[in-house]
C-alpha cells in the first residue's frame, strides 16, 4: 500500500491546531490584531467559529488516522473523504453567506474591480471563483486518495 509519512501526518495535525486556534484568535480579537479581518463583517466571523472548530478537529482527526495507519487504505480514504466533502459544504456555505464581506470592503471591491472596468467581475463572481477553485482542488485530493488506496488493495491481492 502506499505510505503516508508519518512526519506529514504530525504536521498536518499540529497545522490543524494553530490555525484554528489562530482563526479564532483572530475572531475574537478584532482588527486590533490584524487588518485582513477588517474584510469581513462582524458577524459572520462570530458565526463563523463552531465551523472553524469543526474544520479543525475534522483536519485532526484526518490526519491522526494517516498517523496511526501510515498506508492508504479504506479507512484512511472514507476519513479522507468525509472530511473534504464536509469542508466544501462548510466553505460554501460561509461564502454563500449575504453579510459576509464587510459593507465598506464589497464596496471598494466593486468600484475597484467592476466600475473602474479593471475586471468586470463583482465581489459576488470572484466569491464563486474561490468556490470553484475549492472544490476541483478537493475533489483531485479525493480522487489521488482513492487511487493510493486502489492501487494498495491490488498490491495485496
Amino acid at each position: 500500500m502506499k505510505e503516508i509519512s508519518r512526519s506529514s501526518s504530525i504536521s498536518g495535525m499540529v497545522l490543524s491546531v494553530f490555525f484554528t486556534v489562530f482563526l479564532i484568535t483572530m475572531i475574537i480579537h478584532g482588527s486590533q490584531l490584524m487588518v485582513m479581518f477588517n474584510v469581513f463583517s462582524p458577524a459572520a466571523l462570530e458565526r463563523a467559529i463552531p465551523y472553524v472548530l469543526l474544520i479543525g478537529a475534522m483536519g485532526f482527526i484526518t490526519n491522526a488516522c494517516m498517523f496511526v495507519w501510515a498506508k492508504w487504505n479504506i479507512p484512511v480514504c472514507i476519513v479522507n473523504v468525509i472530511y473534504h466533502l464536509v469542508w466544501i459544504a462548510v466553505t460554501i456555505r460561509i461564502l454563500l453567506w449575504p453579510d459576509l464581506l464587510s459593507t465598506e470592503f464589497a464596496t471598494i471591491i466593486d468600484a475597484l474591480l467592476y466600475n473602474a472596468q479593471i475586471l468586470m467581475v463583482t465581489h459576488g463572481e470572484i466569491i464563486l471563483l474561490i468556490l470553484a477553485v475549492i472544490v476541483i482542488i478537493s475533489i483531485f485530493d479525493v480522487i489521488g486518495g482513492v487511487l493510493h488506496t486502489l492501487k494498495g488493495l491490488r498490491k495485496e491481492q
